[in-house]
């Protein structure tokens, strides 16, 4: 008989309009100047996760008033949440990896994607002292939130150890309360990225870092709802234009853009350098590179019956735009 999956309803809408999306946002972290009336706002919802390191820069150094936005950013302890608090109109834009933004368009809601920002090896198993190694996970508890590509990735390494779900102890859970679960033991381990692996290696010695290469690399994509990209493409083409000029910081003053990543995320300057070379920072536009991979995961969701009933795969080709980039690009 297979194990209970704590704390999970798999079929649950994962990304949905949420009443409490907005008592989840953390507060806007820089204070903006008065802008004149002809400004476009414009409302970032991001994730606390060095993927978004883009969004810090441009918010930090107020790089979308060089481009007619009068911009706002919200901080949310997961891409999923970004999403949802996009959906429920407290946002126009949000960060996510690929995994929310692939439920979100199975589940029919009206997104785009359009443009991608990072792509990296993000994820790691923090393990206590259960977990010696990764061949040691049979039976084990180990935390992930349901719906995001920790998901994903959690069923990706468990597979390249020849295992099933059902030979671990899947524990679905908010990521700010992963490292506190690890400490009193409530479980084994949990799969997350930076800040939270710094977090939990300060805990003591008998937590440790496992990782797995090439078993999964997170897609950082920007979204818009299908609205805001027919009605308003003028302001996200802006937007995406201060993201490129982060970029070129991020390329140039590789210290600075690391320095705004650690103080935003309270991450030690010195992980936040080692992460550095490992990620590939970009805003770009691939769909030929992107399209396959959010089928593949989206046929994942849908064969795990990960979504809502009698869900089909959608056609991502649609859902990619390339349109805004371009824009941006071009402009």
């Amino acid at each position: 008989m297979d194990k209970e999956i704590i704390n999970v309803d798999r079929r649950r809408m994962l990304i949905g309009l949420s009443a409490l999306t907005a008592c989840c946002a953390l507060p806007v972290f820089n204070s903006l100047p008065v802008f004149a009336q002809s400004a476009d706002k414009l409302r970032a919802a991001v994730g606390s996760v060095p993927d978004y390191t883009h969004f810090y820069v441009a918010d930090a150094l107020n790089l979308w008033s060089q481009h007619g936005l009068a911009g706002t950013q919200s901080m949310f302890p997961a891409g999923r949440i970004a999403l949802d608090a996009m959906f429920s109109g407290n946002a126009d834009i949000a960060s996510s990896a690929e995994t929310p933004a692939i439920f979100a368009a199975v589940n029919g809601l009206p997104i785009q994607i359009i443009a991608t920002v990072a792509r990296y090896q993000s994820f790691n198993l923090i393990a206590g002292p259960k977990i010696k190694d990764l061949n040691d996970l049979a039976g084990k508890r180990i935390a992930y939130m349901h719906g995001t590509n920790t998901h994903f990735y959690l069923v990706s390494l468990i597979k390249s150890r020849n295992l099933a779900w059902s030979d671990i102890v899947p524990i679905n859970m908010a990521s700010a309360t992963m490292v506190p679960s690890l400490v009193n033991g409530d479980v084994d381990g949990f799969v997350w990225s930076e800040p939270l692996i710094s977090e939990a290696l300060k805990q003591g010695p008998q937590f440790h870092r496992l990782h797995a290469e090439g078993v999964y690399s997170v897609n950082c994509c920007v979204s818009a709802l299908r609205a805001t990209v027919e009605k308003q493409p003028d302001m996200l083409a802006k937007a995406l234009r201060a993201l490129m000029d982060a970029d070129k910081i991020m390329k140039t003053e590789e210290s600075k853009a690391q320095k705004i990543m650690s103080d935003v995320l309270k991450l030690d300057p010195a992980a936040a350098a080692a992460l550095w070379p490992g990620i590939t920072f970009e805003v770009a536009m691939d769909k030929q590179r992107l399209i396959p991979v959010l089928e593949q995961q989206a046929q994942w969701a849908i064969e795990n019956k990960l979504t809502k009933d009698g869900a089909a795969l959608p056609d991502f080709a649609a859902i990619v735009t390339d349109e805004i980039y371009r824009k941006a690009k071009t402009n």
